[in-house]
C-alpha cells in the first residue's frame, strides 16, 4: 500500500466495508479519517512488548538490552507510532544466541496467534478491556554505531 490514508486506500477500504481493520507490524500510521472507515476502528500486532521497542525493528532493540525481553503486542490503531491501547500482549521467551531475524520471524507467527485470539473474542463479544500505556521512546532504524555495539556484544542481527 502506497499510501494507507490516500484516496486510492479509501477507495478500496469502502468497497471492501470492512468492520475491523487489522495491520500486521504495518510501515504506515493509520489518520483518523482512515480508522474511522472501519465501525470497530483498527488494531495491529506488533513484534515487541509495548510500551517497548516501538518502531520499524523491535527486535533489533530488543536484542541491544543487556537481558533481551522479546514479546508481542496487538494493539488498537491510534494516530501515533505504536501508541494505541493494548488488547492483548505475550512474552515470547527466546533462547540464548536468537538472532534479530530470527526473533522476528518467531515473533510474527506468535503475533498471528495471539491476533487469532482477540479477533475470536471480538467476534464472541468478550473483548477484554484494553490497558493504555503511555508510549516509551520511539525506537527508530538503529544507526550504525548500534550495530556495531550489536557485533561487538556477539549479538547477530540476522542468520540463514
Amino acid at each position: 500500500v502506497r499510501d494507507v490514508n490516500g484516496p486510492e486506500a479509501a477507495a478500496a477500504v469502502r468497497r471492501a466495508a470492512p468492520d475491523l481493520l487489522v495491520s500486521f507490524h504495518f510501515d504506515q500510521i493509520f489518520a483518523p479519517e482512515t480508522l474511522a472507515l472501519a465501525p470497530c476502528g483498527g488494531i495491529n500486532v506488533h513484534p515487541s512488548l509495548l510500551p517497548r521497542h516501538r518502531g520499524p525493528v523491535p527486535t533489533l532493540w530488543a536484542l541491544a538490552e543487556e537481558r533481551p525481553a522479546f514479546g508481542v503486542t496487538v494493539h488498537r490503531l491510534a494516530p501515533r507510532i505504536d501508541a494505541g491501547p493494548i488488547l492483548a500482549q505475550a512474552e515470547v521467551p527466546l533462547p540464548e544466541g536468537t538472532t534479530a531475524s530470527a526473533a522476528a520471524r518467531r515473533l510474527h507467527a506468535e503475533g498471528a496467534a495471539l491476533l487469532g485470539r482477540v479477533l475470536d473474542a471480538m467476534a464472541e463479544g468478550r473483548e477484554e478491556p484494553s490497558r493504555e500505556a503511555a508510549p516509551l521512546p520511539y525506537c527508530p532504524f538503529p544507526s550504525p554505531d548500534m550495530l556495531r555495539g550489536l557485533a561487538r556484544r556477539g549479538r547477530r542481527t540476522v542468520d540463514l
